[in-house]
């Protein structure tokens, strides 16, 4: 059964480890896990838009570039699939035993709420500025706690700390495979 929407929101910010169990509950397809993965990125990619309408331009000077929301979503499609196949490369390789299709369901998740704080971000911003950024702050802190717990259901390693083993594992091989790929296709700095 589909549980509704807001109080998977609401559990997911009160009680992650449960709320990561209850989505898992659900057995979603991976066909289904990438096709909501690209909804969710397109959502974030609006997101990303409005706020750029809604909000006021910096000085001039203040922006070394912009993007559209065609072009971040174009960005955030491929760094989401990274962050999937490194979530669930780094869980198996320090123990855990979440499938590739647990893990972008949870992945896809955690973005989908991430989509709604932008949302508040972007209001808050339109009344009280700082408390925008005070909110993506917090946000971000109590999301490495929600990640953590999301991880851990995932790979069923009974530990939120062994998870944050798993993050900064995951983090690490993003940016060596970054590292990797732009010396590939750069080539090295040589004399720098």
């Amino acid at each position: 059964m589909m549980p509704n929407i807001k109080d998977l929101v609401i559990l997911t910010i009160t009680d992650p480890a449960r709320a990561a169990r209850d989505i898992l509950s659900m057995n979603i397809p991976s066909e289904a896990g990438w096709t909501a993965l690209l909804a969710v990125s397109a959502f974030n990619a609006f997101i990303f838009g409005l706020g750029d309408l809604l909000t006021p331009e910096p000085p001039d000077g203040m922006v070394l570039f912009t993007l559209t929301p065609m072009a971040f979503f174009g960005l955030l499609v491929p760094a989401l699939a990274m962050l999937v196949y490194a979530m669930y490369w780094a869980g198996r390789g320090l123990g855990g035993t979440g499938s590739l299709p647990e893990i972008l369901t949870l992945m896809t998740w955690l973005q989908f709420v991430n989509a709604l704080v932008r949302i508040a971000a972007v209001v808050m911003q339109l009344i009280i500025p700082v408390f925008a950024a005070l909110l993506v702050f917090v946000a971000m802190v109590w999301g490495l706690w929600i990640t953590a717990n999301f991880v851990d259901q995932g790979h069923r390693l009974n530990s939120p700390l062994k998870a944050f083993g798993v993050m900064l594992a995951a983090g690490l091989g993003i940016v060596l495979a970054l590292s990797f790929l732009i010396t590939l296709f750069v080539g090295p700095s040589v004399g720098v």
